[in-house]
């Protein structure tokens, strides 16, 4: 029983500490998928194009556009307030042809990218890339770009930074989010790829992270460290205390029967009830037969 209650704890932590990245991972691969969809009909490299969203995912906005691997490093790319410049290769694997995709939240972003201490000024946008030298799922693996000389851009449309406490985040895939300052007023810059957003401290939130800071979004797991050693800790006693109680029961009825020992008949003395023990039952003499051979 107590194994099962530290089971128990720990898929708790696993469940809690996991859920949050593995329902961005699902949202970055139902828009990949549906990006695809949309470059099977519309072949021509270096436009953008708009990508359906499913029903589930109102609001939500993306665009894909595919290009060429040497016509990005000659040319770059530009679309949806993405700069991509010249000088711009990806990492290993090598793919001829990738797709670029922009993605943007809207009322998602709380849902996948809460910051604590923080409100989103922005909405969250991703820029992915994937192998798009095949259009299907298996073959679109994910991309990572460098930017070897001048950084990538991530613009926010319809948007002006006039808070000098707002700082530009970018979510890492480990989990890790990163705070640089604002550019331009609606700009962030990155040389790879993630997701970003413009955000500001809340009135309870500590000082904002200087530029270039690094943090890891342990907070909600360590509080989940805590249930689930809280959990464990109280199955341990409460079974510890089940099991004193049962010894006492046990023992309690061992001394009972201890105690009643053996029965205690009852006999007349004169006027006067004595106690009297059972009367025993011997075992009968045998006569020996003398006749007998």
């Amino acid at each position: 029983m107590m194994g099962c209650l530290f089971i128990l704890a720990f898929l708790l932590l696993l469940g809690s500490s996991r859920a949050e990245s593995s329902g961005a991972a699902s949202l970055d691969a139902v828009l990949r998928d549906s990006a695809l969809g949309a470059l099977a009909s519309h072949r021509r490299t270096g436009v953008a194009y708009r990508v359906p969203v499913p029903v589930n995912l109102s609001g939500v906005e993306a665009s894909v556009m595919r290009v060429r691997g040497g016509s990005l490093r000659s040319r770059g790319a530009s679309f949806e307030g993405l700069t991509i410049p010249p000088n711009t290769t990806t990492s290993t694997p090598y793919a001829p042809r990738l797709m670029i995709l922009h993605e943007n939240l809207r009322n998602w972003s709380d849902t996948h990218y809460a910051l604590p201490g923080y409100a989103f000024a922005t909405p969250v946008i991703g820029f992915l890339a994937y192998n798009a030298s095949v259009l299907d799922p298996i073959h679109a693996e994910k991309l990572e770009i460098d930017a070897n000389g001048d950084p990538i851009s991530i613009g926010f449309v319809n948007f002006e930074s006039l808070n000098p406490t707002m700082r530009c985040v970018r979510f890492g895939v480990d989990g890790s989010v990163r705070f640089d300052s604002v550019v331009a007023g609606n700009a962030c810059l990155t040389n790879r790829t993630g997701h970003f957003a413009i955000a500001v401290p809340t009135m309870n939130s500590p000082s904002p992270a200087p530029e270039g800071a690094r943090i890891t979004r342990k907070g909600r797991r360590w509080k989940v460290w805590v249930v689930a050693f809280g959990v464990g800790v109280g199955g341990v006693v409460m079974v510890g205390l089940v099991g004193v109680a049962v010894v006492k029961v046990m023992e309690n009825k061992k001394m009972e029967v201890s105690e009643e020992g053996e029965a205690l008949g009852a006999m007349w003395v004169g006027r006067s009830r004595m106690p009297s023990a059972a009367p025993m039952i011997r075992t009968q003499p045998l006569i020996d037969d003398e006749h007998a051979l």
